[in-house]
């Protein structure tokens, strides 16, 4: 169910965006529409890989990650089509922050149900999802240059602000690390798939 939640709100706006950077819309934008493209379809393609991994283990994936993976995807790409990152300079940390968040959220949705609780500790968690999450940020912050580097749209901005929002980022993965281990994400079987395997036997 939360898969097709995600592809509602993800096929409209990757569409959106896709018919503005080949051109078939005009949409005014602060950067670019092929930066958006790149970091909307990753997200989607993460989803997806995500629930047809936990599928294929029979295993629910935590419906509630996609909140905030969505919510990040939006506030990135409404903060660009309404011009936002430009009327106000806390939008660009904002953004950061919720992107770093989310992207820990998903990161310790995926790995905390292969990790067994005896194993490894909690500091051991709690930073591989702050280097995990920062890493992600130094990626995206990789993309802004190359997009620089394509279009001259200068979304990498200067050195100050690169730092600034590297620091962002280690706030939001900081932040959840601190969290989602004391949520106790585990594994729970897919009850229908299981019902399924039981009929089929």
């Amino acid at each position: 169910m939360w898969i097709w939640i995600a592809r509602i709100c993800l096929a409209p706006l990757v569409t959106y965006e896709l018919l503005n950077a080949l051109g078939m819309l005009h949409q005014p934008l602060t950067f670019t529409w092929w930066g958006l493209v790149v970091t909307s379809v990753p997200v989607w393609v993460a989803l997806e890989v995500s629930h047809t991994h936990f599928r294929s283990k029979k295993q629910s994936f935590p419906w509630w990650v996609v909140i905030p993976v969505i919510l990040a995807v939006y506030f990135d790409a409404g903060g660009d089509i309404l011009g936002m990152y430009d009327k106000f300079f806390w939008w660009d940390q904002v953004a950061h922050a919720v992107g770093s968040m989310a992207t820990t959220v998903w990161i310790g949705a995926v790995f905390f149900p292969l990790w067994k609780a005896d194993r490894i500790s909690v500091k051991a968690r709690f930073l591989f999802l702050v280097a995990a999450g920062v890493l992600i940020g130094v990626v995206y912050e990789l993309a802004e240059y190359l997009e620089d580097v394509i279009s001259a749209s200068n979304r990498l901005g200067d050195g100050p602000d690169t730092g600034n929002d590297l620091l962002w980022d280690l706030f939001g993965a900081v932040l959840v690390a601190t969290i989602l281990p004391k949520l106790q994400i585990k594994p729970h079987h897919d009850r229908r798939s299981h019902s399924k395997a039981q009929r089929n036997s």
